[in-house]
C-alpha cells in the first residue's frame, strides 16, 4: 500500500514562503530515497504556487490601484497567470478587446504592441496577429487606413499566394477586395472590374460573366445598376439578343420582362417583375454555393470595427 504523502502549511507570509522553498530545494538535492524525495517535492510545487499567486495578488492590487477594474483588470490577471509581460498592453488608453488581442498574441510569441500604440483597433489587431502566425508579409496590410475586412482578405489572399497588391489599395472595401481575389483566385481578368465604382455585387456579376465567355464590355460599365447587369448577364448567358436593352436607360423591369419571357414565367400586368427577381438565385448550380457566397461577405458578429 502506498504512503500517503502530506500536505504543507501554506505560511500567510511571502517572506516565509520563500524561506520554506530555500530550505526544500537543498532538501530535495540531499534526498537519498525517492519516497522522502517525493515528499519534498510536492510540498516544493506547493510553495512556489502559492508565492506565484502571492505575487500576482500583489501585481493586482498595485494595478487596482492605478485604476484597472473590470475586464481590464481580467486580461491582466490572465497574463500574469500565464506568465506574460502584462506592460505590453496594461495601458488605460487600450480596450479589452484590444488587451485580449494583445495578450493572445503575446502567448504565441507575437508583440503586437507596437501597432496598438499607434493605434490599431481590436479587429486590425487580430488580423496582424493571424496574418504573422501564417508566416506572411503582414506589412504588405497594417496600415491604419485599411479596415479589419480589408485586413483579412489580403491576409486571406497572401495566403493562398494571390498577388494581393491588385487590390490593396484604400478605396476597395472589405468585400469588392474579396470579389477581386475571388476573380485572381478563378484565373479571370480582373482589371475589367477592378474599378472601385463598381459594388461588389456587380463585381461579382461581371466575374461571373467572364468565368462563362460572355462579352461583359456590354454591361461592365458603372452606369448600369446592380439589377441591370445581372439582368443582361442572364440574358446574354441564354444567348438572347439584347441589343434593344443593353442601355443604361432602358428601365430593368421592361429587362426582367425579357427575360422571364425567355425562360417561360408569366407575369400579370398588375404584378411588379422584379419582386420574382432574386439575386444569386440565378447564378448558382446548389443551394450551398449561394450560401457560401453570402457567407463570404458576412462580417464577424463581433463588431471589431466599435470599441467597448
Amino acid at each position: 500500500m502506498s504512503k500517503s504523502v502530506p500536505r504543507i502549511q501554506i505560511p500567510e507570509s511571502k517572506e516565509k514562503i520563500m524561506k520554506q522553498i530555500n530550505a526544500l530545494e537543498m532538501m530535495v538535492k540531499e534526498d537519498t530515497n525517492d519516497h522522502d524525495r517525493h515528499i519534498h517535492e510536492t510540498a516544493l510545487n506547493d510553495l512556489q504556487k502559492a508565492l506565484k499567486q502571492s505575487r500576482i495578488s500583489d501585481s493586482l492590487e498595485g494595478y487596482k490601484q492605478l485604476g484597472f477594474d473590470g475586464e481590464k483588470l481580467r486580461e491582466i490577471e490572465i497574463g500574469l497567470e500565464k506568465g506574460l509581460d502584462v506592460s505590453k498592453y496594461a495601458e488605460h488608453r487600450y480596450y479589452p478587446n484590444q488587451m485580449d488581442v494583445i495578450r493572445t498574441g503575446l502567448e504565441n510569441g507575437i508583440d503586437l504592441s507596437s501597432y496598438a500604440m499607434k493605434g490599431f483597433n481590436a479587429g486590425q489587431l487580430r488580423e496582424i496577429h493571424l496574418g504573422q502566425k501564417q508566416g506572411v508579409n503582414t506589412e504588405v496590410y497594417a496600415q491604419k487606413e485599411f479596415d479589419s475586412l480589408q485586413m483579412e482578405t489580403i491576409r486571406i489572399g497572401l495566403e493562398h499566394g494571390v498577388d494581393a497588391a491588385v487590390y490593396v489599395k484604400p478605396e476597395f472595401d472589405g468585400h469588392q477586395m474579396r470579389e477581386i481575389e475571388r476573380g485572381l483566385k478563378k484565373g479571370v481578368d480582373v482589371s475589367i472590374y477592378t474599378d472601385p465604382k463598381f459594388s461588389w455585387q456587380q463585381m461579382f456579376i461581371i466575374q461571373n460573366g467572364l468565368e462563362k465567355g460572355i462579352d461583359v464590355s456590354i454591361f461592365a460599365k458603372v452606369e448600369f445598376s446592380q439589377t441591370q447587369m445581372e439582368l443582361l448577364n442572364l440574358m446574354l448567358s441564354r444567348d438572347m439578343d439584347v441589343s434593344k436593352y443593353a442601355m443604361p436607360e432602358v428601365p430593368a423591369e421592361e429587362m426582367v420582362l425579357e427575360y422571364f419571357k425567355d425562360i417561360g414565367i408569366s407575369i400579370t400586368d398588375h404584378e411588379n417583375p422584379l419582386e420574382y427577381f432574386d439575386f444569386f438565385d440565378h447564378y448558382n448550380e446548389t443551394k450551398e454555393e449561394k450560401v457560401d457566397i453570402e457567407n463570404d461577405h458576412q462580417t464577424d458578429d463581433y463588431d471589431w470595427e466599435h470599441e467597448s
